[in-house]
């Protein structure tokens, strides 16, 4: 019984770790969203229009590299039938 309620936790824990990796993702979209839509506006004005590439901030590399650590740190059970 106890293996079933640790196998509960264990799966509450990673929702968890999941929901908080996809509010951080989200709120960095929306700043990126309005950092573009004000840098957009700015530039429609005076009619010109800048391409640069986009590089990854912060907290993007931040996400990806918990996420790399969540794959590195999961743990599988072999069984055999």
């Amino acid at each position: 019984m106890s293996f079933v309620i640790d196998q509960i936790d264990a799966i509450k824990r990673e929702r968890s770790q999941k929901d908080d990796t996809l509010h951080r993702i989200r709120a960095w979209r929306k700043s990126k969203k309005n950092k573009i839509h004000e840098h957009s506006n700015h530039n429609v004005e005076f009619g010109v229009i800048e391409l640069r590439p986009i590089e990854p901030s912060s907290a993007e590399m931040e996400v990806k590299e918990e996420e790399r650590r969540a794959l590195l740190s999961r743990e599988e059970e072999l069984v055999r039938p």
